[in-house]
């Protein structure tokens, strides 16, 4: 739901329903961050150049969020990126007006001297990078994720806003622009929590690891309402991934599916199609609810597809890759079972999801019974030792 671009889970985690797996936001493996070169710049003691830095570093985290795909930012992070994304670009439009109210009243342009003033509008807590993340010393040219550069893109675009508020301090501060800087901190904050709600859903209902640390974790995290994934978002995505298998039978012809399998494809495409249909006349069941999951309308669940090497038979690598698709197809449609989720589940869609999970489960069954195995040693060899 990016993801450098962030890829989507593995179809063996429950698409509604992994764990987390790595706390505090680390990653291991992944390399620590170094802040892009444009957002290193001084900026001038002018309003004009805190305004410009601030609208640059707005615009980088809008580019990286534009990196994620529609799938990335919809599953993977529930369609929270997607709302920081109109977020961010409303609050470029009111840092341009920022900029234009400061070209026509030229006073405004010179920073006084600090301490800032009592009434300096108080700076959001934004998500923060992990020190794993943010270790100092990174090699030049080492790629960081997307997440990261528009957490901290975020961040600098916040700092040029925000005056020191140390009672010391002695040098410039910002004036309030006409009332428009409370008004941009505060617009700032909104798209740092869309994004901590972004993050927090990655982690806590993907089981995704960004090298990001999310404000809070709540404990019942729903899709947002606009952007966010729906019982027809999975709907979807299990079609479609069936079909690569009608694609893939049409295409070798020669060689085709087991009767049995091919049925069974058939009548569960005709049951999402019903349960689209359904969507339709009741659209209360496509919002997705908290958990824990109620007990699921089909006893199916993935199964292991035998492993094959190249230089298997045919048969020994179609059963595999066949058994694997229709494990992801089941893992669209199943929910986490773990008494203590508080996450986004699917309802069973006036009956009709235990009805596909049965069809492809039974799919997945006549796949694997097509599976010979190993042809068996002949008589009077010894098997070798493990």
């Amino acid at each position: 739901m990016k993801l450098s671009r962030h890829f989507l889970l593995p179809a063996a985690l429950l698409v509604l329903a992994a764990r987390p797996a790595i706390a505090d936001g680390g990653v291991v493996g992944r390399p620590t961050y170094r802040r892009p070169a444009q957002l290193q710049q001084p900026i001038a003691p002018t309003a004009a150049a805190h305004l410009s830095t601030a609208q640059l570093a707005l615009q980088t985290a809008l580019d990286a969020m534009e990196t994620f795909a529609n799938t990335d930012s919809t599953l993977n992070y529930g369609g929270y990126f997607a709302r920081a994304k109109e977020d961010a670009t409303n609050a470029k439009i009111a840092l341009t007006e920022a900029i234009a109210f400061v070209s026509a009243h030229p006073e405004q342009n010179v920073l006084a001297a600090g301490p800032a003033p009592v009434s300096e509008p108080k700076a959001p807590a934004l998500p923060g990078l992990s020190t794993e993340t943010n270790r100092a010393g990174q090699p030049l040219g080492i790629p960081s994720s997307n997440e990261v550069t528009a957490v901290d893109a975020l961040q600098v675009a916040l700092a040029a806003l925000v005056n020191n508020p140390a009672p010391d301090y002695r040098g410039p501060v910002l004036g309030d622009l006409g009332g428009r800087r409370t008004k941009l901190i505060a617009a700032i904050g909104q798209i740092g929590a869309d994004m901590s709600n972004g993050l927090a859903y990655h982690k806590y209902v993907r089981g995704g690891a960004s090298g990001v640390i999310p404000l809070s974790a709540p404990v019942e995290l729903l899709p947002d309402p606009k952007y966010g994934p729906t019982a027809r978002t999975y709907l979807t995505f299990a079609a479609q991934t069936l079909d690569r298998l009608r694609v893939s039978s049409e295409r070798d012809a020669t060689r085709p599916y087991p009767p049995k399998v091919l049925e069974s494809l058939k009548r569960a495409t005709a049951r999402l199609a019903d349960a689209t249909a359904y969507l339709e006349t009741h659209p209360e069941a496509d919002a997705l609810k908290p958990g824990p999951a109620g007990p699921e309308p089909s006893s199916v669940r993935r199964a292991r597809a035998p492993s094959f090497s190249p230089k298997d038979d045919f048969q020994t690598r179609r059963v595999s890759q066949t058994a694997s698709v229709l494990n992801e197809a089941i893992g669209w449609l199943l929910n986490n079972p773990d008494p203590g989720y508080r996450g986004p589940v699917l309802g069973d869609l006036g009956g009709h999801r235990g009805k596909i999970l049965d069809e492809i489960g039974q799919a997945l069954t006549d796949t694997l019974a097509d599976y010979r195995g190993p042809a068996p040693a002949p008589r009077g060899t010894r098997t070798p030792a493990p």
